[in-house]
């Protein structure tokens, strides 16, 4: 936290600080081509939706793409962590990635479950935000020696940690917070706003990062908030978007535009870049829940010729669910002795659907490596 000092001279720097913009004058705001892509968006969003209700098993989509949105959220922040590294770790497998990163990976989705599941009894409001902020923040990921789960007491800065002279930005203090986070809370969950749910989404993660009300982990929970806000405002059924994707390929532009909305007021600019990262997201998350059905339904089909035993069709799932995964785990799963759950996972290896390294004389671990290059790959 910084001083009064570090303050005061950051000012006299003349680096920007938080500005009571929010929420924004739509005057002006609705020009033809924001106007085009609102409908371009919400388009593609709804074709995501519809695709995805005709899958009659959506829990085997929801999975990988929360993955994806929870690597691409951790690694605009640093985190160094694969796909593969995250489903090893998952597996209770050693992985090459440094721990701390796989298990921010790992905090990332579980801190977007919780979410959606306080989702069924509260609005966004403080309680929910405090709570995904402390499991986000569990453990032994950076920032948990800090104060997780509750707003900071002191000024937090946005630049590079550690470094004073490269310091971009500097929330509202700490004293502020409450009341500025009260405000967010009142227009988010506002629905008297005529104007569509993917600007306000956009305005509302804009505001969340601009007040930075946490010690740490704020831009994970603004972008984790993007995905409750669009399931709570039913635009989506499902989490099927990973949005944080299209922000770590345009990292620069990202947090640029944050920044020049607090400069310049550029809300055209922020619209534009935001609506279309969730049109282009939602375009690719079609295609890539297409790819997985048609594998899952291939898997189905290869056991359904081929296999005889009443578990095939359950281990689909389960290899689906957990690409990379131990005999013991199929075992305690499918209620089978240990050598049953190695003889069905052989006849999948023998069908293509899963490989394994049989050199390995303990704990052979069987990996979906379709799946998984499926998922790296898009």
């Amino acid at each position: 936290m910084l001083t009064e000092n570090d303050i005061k001279e950051l000012k006299k720097r003349g680096v920007p600080s938080y500005k009571d913009i929010f929420p924004p004058s739509t005057n002006g705001i609705f020009i033809d081509r924001i106007v085009g892509l609102i409908g371009e968006a919400n388009r593609a969003i709804g074709n995501l939706s519809s695709y995805a209700r005709i899958i009659p098993n959506p829990d085997l989509l929801i999975w990988p793409l929360l993955l994806k949105e929870s690597l691409a959220s951790s690694k605009i922040e640093g985190t160094q962590a694969s796909i593969k590294d995250v489903l090893k770790r998952e597996a209770n497998l050693t992985t090459s990635a440094r721990s701390m990163d796989v298990e921010e990976v790992v905090n990332y989705r579980k801190a977007t479950n919780l979410g959606m599941n306080l989702l069924d009894t509260l609005p966004i409001s403080e309680r929910l935000v405090k709570s995904v902020h402390e499991r986000l923040m569990k453990g032994t990921v950076r920032g948990a020696e800090k104060r997780i789960g509750d707003y900071r007491v002191g000024q937090n800065a946005i630049g590079i940690e550690g470094d004073f002279q490269n310091i971009k930005y500097l929330p509202p203090p700490a004293i502020d917070v409450v009341e500025k986070m009260n405000g967010f809370f009142e227009y988010v969950n506002d629905n008297s706003q005529s104007y569509d749910k993917l600007v306000r989404c956009a305005f509302m993660h804009y505001e969340f990062e601009a007040i930075h009300p946490f010690a740490d982990g704020n831009g994970r929970v603004g972008r984790l908030l993007i995905t409750l806000y669009l399931l709570k405002e039913n635009v989506l059924k499902y989490p099927l978007i990973y949005p944080s994707a299209y922000f770590l390929h345009h990292k620069d532009k990202y947090s640029g535009l944050l920044m020049r909305m607090t400069t310049h007021q550029d809300w055209i600019s922020w619209l534009e870049f935001f609506l279309q990262g969730l049109k282009e997201q939602a375009q690719k998350s079609e295609k890539l829940i297409e790819k997985i059905d048609k594998l899952y339904q291939e898997a189905l089909e290869a056991v359904r010729v081929n296999t005889q035993s009443v578990h095939s069709h359950k281990l689909v799932e389960i290899v689906f669910k957990q690409p990379i995964v131990l005999a013991p785990k199929v075992a305690q799963i499918l209620d089978v002795n240990h050598q049953t759950a190695i003889s069905l996972l052989r006849k999948f290896v023998q069908l293509g659907i899963v490989n394994a390294n049989y050199q390995k004389k303990k704990n052979i671990p069987f990996v979906n490596t379709k799946l998984i290059n499926l998922l790296e790959e898009t």
